[in-house]
């Protein structure tokens, strides 16, 4: 899985608030960031926050379109030249997902094979200035470009994305998390269809249904069998509260890997155990996910969002007002 940020308004976009959804969507990334501001872009290797330092380089007068991700590589080498934005020529791109048949993709319109598979989109958007080509992809998807003309173009087939509108205009985010703690307009945007905003203001939209070229080899499109494992991208090892992150026409299941457990240590009767529930939940999803369906996986994740977020905010509200450890 990876983060995608994006911004459209008729104002420039609020720093503050872009770095806010970077930390956010960093449980979806670790190894590199990207943001681009304008036609500047800047990346750097590890999470959003090593941008911070070189934010005041980016000119955000009159900027109407923000476009920012932070990655967890699958494909290429994890380097800050391989994070996204990606530029070729007139289009700046970042896609979240794993592409299962870009090479074929890339042989059937003469464009050169990419090291990481997200750059296949860009690159052909670019050579052919045909956006319904993004139908001939396979995997999973989820776009942002800009043609350099205050346009973001927006585009999700199956990974989360969310879209939160401000005072100074649209912020999208492949987590929902912080669209909310900024906005009380928030919404998931629509699949299989490519919505084109010009400052802020929703101008056109596209159907563009899956229609992929086949694929001559299988591709793994598990985002988590790619990469070092690590417990720094997020608590919900590979899944989202919002949308599922695997997605291929073939099966493309790994084998079932060894997983050791978090260990729950908080006290009985404490906010911290009712966290520790959240966590165990979390990793019988990541154990069992091979044989878990669709349906079951958002059923247990909302399980765990309910105890994560509204049982213990309930539960030290309560403690706060009565100063003490409530037990059940």
């Amino acid at each position: 899985m990876c983060g995608l940020i994006g911004f459209s308004g008729d104002k420039s976009p609020n720093l503050f608030y872009l770095n806010f959804i970077m930390s956010d969507n960093d449980s979806r990334g670790g190894h590199s960031s990207g943001l681009m501001l304008g036609n500047q872009i800047e990346k750097t290797v590890g999470e959003s926050t090593n941008l911070l330092t070189r934010m005041h380089t980016l000119d955000n007068k009159s900027q109407h379109v923000a476009i920012a991700h932070t990655r967890y590589a699958t494909h290429g080498k994890q380097t800050a030249e391989n994070s996204h934005p990606y530029k070729y020529g007139k289009v700046i791109g970042a896609h979240n997902g794993v592409l299962s048949n870009y090479e074929e993709v890339c042989n059937a319109y003469n464009v050169k094979v990419p090291d990481v598979d997200s750059k296949a989109i860009f690159s052909l958007l670019s050579k052919n200035n045909d956006y319904s080509l993004l139908s001939k992809f396979d995997g999973t998807m989820a776009v942002l470009f800009t043609d350099n003309k205050d346009n973001l173009y927006v585009y999700r087939r199956n990974n989360p994305l969310f879209m939160a509108r401000t005072d100074e205009g649209v912020y999208f985010s492949s987590l929902r998390t912080s669209l909310d703690e900024i906005s009380d307009d928030v919404s998931e945007v629509k699949t299989n269809e490519l919505q084109k905003w010009h400052k802020g203001k929703l101008v056109k939209t596209t159907p563009i249904v899956a229609n992929p070229i086949p694929a001559k080899k299988v591709v793994n499109t598990d985002w988590s069998s790619y990469g070092a494992k690590s417990t720094s991208y997020g608590w919900n090892r590979g899944y989202s509260a919002y949308g599922f992150d695997t997605y291929s026409t073939k099966d493309t299941s790994p084998a079932i890997d060894t997983y050791e457990v978090n260990e729950y240590t908080s006290e009985p009767g404490t906010a911290g155990e009712v966290l520790d529930m959240a966590d165990c939940i979390d990793d019988l999803i990541w154990e069992e996910r091979h044989v878990l369906s669709s349906e079951q996986n958002k059923l247990l994740q909302k399980a765990a969002d309910i105890l994560r977020y509204d049982v213990t905010g309930w539960y030290e509200a309560i403690k706060e007002e009565n100063d003490q450890e409530l037990p059940f």
